[in-house]
């Protein structure tokens, strides 16, 4: 299974996320905890997380309308696990029908949630990557090398991890507070001008420009975006 999952939690009692984030922190997964099925919704529509679970009973909404949506929209394929108190088929069947991957019934238990999730994940094929090629582009996550066309790009350790995080969501809205925690971990703070430095260091090393086929955007408060320049008509061959 992959070494470090980013997991969505959805569950408005207080003292359950808390116990939950701090097994998934335990097991070197990253967190991002939700209260209500409405934040859920708006963090699914920006992030892209490895993972998600969701308490079936929520103050404004149920859990299953949220995968529900979730699952005709932007997270089609991601691995989904039901937490409930309801134990009767009936509703483990509505639960899958609904799009989820898992049942878990609550109390959960510790070492069954983190099997169960990475069971989830390895159905859904998230094995580490060991490169990432986009274009002229490549990532080796092995030696650390990273290569535009023939040669060798010489890219930081932070620099590499940023990339790393930019390829393999190419194409989509990466949080600031994504890279931070990918690149430096969720206990060490770092400042806005520091990311923001780093990702224009990688931009230079490593070429990421429109005329090389691949750049890097910012998107105000928001975070950063890997995409490949829209061509021109012009520069089509005639």
């Amino acid at each position: 299974m992959r070494g470090r999952l980013f997991i969505a939690l959805l569950e408005d009692d207080v003292t359950q996320a808390s116990l939950l984030t701090r097994w998934l922190n335990g097991a070197n997964h990253d967190v991002a905890t939700f209260g209500t099925g409405r934040t859920f919704i708006r963090a699914l529509q920006t992030e892209k997380f490895d993972a998600l679970l969701l308490d079936w009973m929520l103050p404004d909404m149920s859990g299953i309308d949220v995968l529900a949506w979730a699952r005709m929209r932007h997270h089609r394929s991601t691995p989904a696990i039901i937490l409930t108190q309801k134990n009767e088929g009936r509703d483990v069947a509505t639960a899958l029908r609904s799009g989820a991957d898992d049942f878990l019934r609550k109390p959960v238990d510790r070492d069954e949630l983190l099997a169960r999730i990475e069971s989830a994940t390895r159905r859904k094929g998230l094995d580490p990557q060991s490169s990432i090629t986009i274009g002229t582009f490549t990532l080796d996550r092995v030696s650390g090398a990273a290569r535009r066309g023939e040669h060798e790009v010489h890219l930081t350790a932070t620099e590499f991890a940023l990339a790393w995080e930019l390829f393999d969501n190419a194409g989509q809205i990466v949080s600031r507070e994504r890279l931070h925690v990918a690149v430096w971990g969720r206990n060490h703070t770092v400042q806005s001008r520091t990311l923001d430095a780093h990702i224009s260091n990688l931009r230079v090393r490593f070429g990421l420009r429109a005329e090389n086929g691949l750049r890097v955007i910012s998107l105000y408060n928001h975070g950063y975006r890997l995409e490949i320049p829209q061509v021109s008509s012009h520069d089509l061959p005639r």
